[in-house]
């Protein structure tokens, strides 16, 4: 069994051990043990084991001893249940040290499995989780005065500041990384740390800022043949280009990088892409440009499962589907945002998408719809503690109703 991933952290089980041709008799008997019809195959190879010093060299077999279930060891054909064995220990060991990480007698996990361990949260979305294990890594690392360990904890703990909005501990974070990362002397390291206080500091419109570390980055990476980290430079650029209202450089950067995420396989990046194109096109009034750049995207997003940025495109895209007054479309983009944000439990996502679903009913001439979808929207954001969202939202009932406290109900998918 192997599992191959793609560069979008995909993963695909291929070359099952259980994948043989069977071939049945006429009766089609099946056997009551393994739930398959028996085969008239050869029986498997005879495996020869030859010990020499520490390690066995084996013969005849056309799977691997780390991962081969007992019963296949003993000579059984590979089946479903050995499949199932090998796959549990390729689950299990990322969650181990490797041989010999700990110290003797420690139960102390070694820095660099906390930092992955802290990075499959922040993938989650977990952000307390991921904190927590980075700031133990981070500490363990200091300790032992393990340079690139902190550098590596520092800048994925920025990260997760980032997404946590606590952008002073954030910009900490990463200036620390890519200061020690200076002085080790590692040069992708440094420019990745600047790629990602470039990308803090466009969120925090500082748009200078970002430019220079956006464009040593970019430098870095194209000197040192690193294209997946230039095409995330030049995609940060033409975001900063976009809110400095630059749109041909914005979209020369953005339409560079999605031509370099299309060659080398990168999904989700080229998802960003396209769907910062379509935001530049957007801005300039291109609509079909941004219908289709968004649409690429959301399609993208879908391939990939990033069902919560899916949702926000698709909300962007009945944006311009209404500004081109294809209002039935319009709906249906938002009502599709509305219940993938549903599945996933995104109570904020719900609550904007309903209120965009609220303000386009009503648009209409359908008030009591969009009394439903506005209700539902206040109320998610009640629940999830958004006053300024709750109260902007109760302004908007109290001319649709008498009493904007009623507790209508939208109808389901709505």
């Amino acid at each position: 069994l192997n599992i191959l991933v793609n560069s979008s952290c995909r993963a695909i089980i291929t070359d099952f051990g259980s994948a043989r041709e069977i071939i049945a008799p006429d009766s089609g008997t099946i056997n009551e043990e393994s739930g398959q019809p028996p085969t008239t195959g050869q029986p498997c190879t005879p495996i020869h084991v030859a010990a020499a010093g520490n390690k066995l060299t084996l013969t005849g077999a056309a799977w691997s001893l780390r991962w081969a279930s007992p019963e296949v060891v003993n000579g059984k054909r590979p089946s479903l249940s050995s499949d199932i064995w090998a796959a549990a220990w390729v689950c299990w060991e990322p969650a181990i040290p490797p041989s010999g990480g700990n110290r003797s007698g420690s139960k102390e996990w070694p820095a660099q499995i906390l930092i992955q361990k802290g990075w499959m949260h922040y993938q989650h979305s977990d952000y307390n989780k991921a904190a927590l294990l980075l700031q133990q890594a981070l500490h363990l690392a200091e300790s032992a005065d393990d340079h690139v360990t902190t550098a590596d904890a520092s800048s994925r703990l920025g990260s997760v500041y980032r997404a946590q909005f606590k952008f002073i501990e954030a910009e900490e974070s990463y200036i620390r990384a890519k200061n020690l990362y200076t002085r080790i002397g590692d040069v992708k390291g440094r420019a990745n740390a600047s790629n990602s206080l470039g990308e803090l500091y466009r969120r925090k419109s500082k748009y200078t800022q970002a430019e220079e570390l956006f464009t040593e980055a970019q430098e870095v990476y194209s000197r040192i043949g690193e294209e997946r980290g230039l095409a995330n430079a030049l995609r940060g650029l033409g975001d900063v280009y976009r809110g400095q209202s630059k749109y041909t450089h914005a979209e020369k950067s953005l339409a560079q990088a999605e031509e370099i995420y299309a060659r080398i396989g990168g999904d989700l990046g080229r998802a960003g892409a396209l769907k910062g194109l379509g935001k530049v096109y957007l801005r300039q009034s291109k609509y079909t440009e941004a219908e289709q750049s968004f649409n690429r995207a959301q399609e993208l997003y879908a391939r990939i499962g990033n069902e919560r940025i899916q949702a926000g495109t698709l909300r962007e895209l009945g944006d311009v589907y209404r500004l081109q007054s294809k209002f039935a479309q319009t709906e249906e983009s938002y009502i599709q945002a509305r219940e993938i944000y549903a599945s996933i439990g995104s109570d904020r996502g719900q609550a904007k998408t309903l209120k965009c679903i609220g303000d386009l009913r009503r648009s209409q001439g359908r008030d009591v719809e969009a009394t439903s979808s506005y209700c539902e929207a206040r109320d998610l954001y009640v629940k999830i503690g958004y006053t300024e969202g709750a109260e902007v939202i109760s302004e908007t009932l109290a001319a649709l109703l008498p009493d904007p406290k009623s507790s209508i109900t939208s109808p389901q998918g709505s």
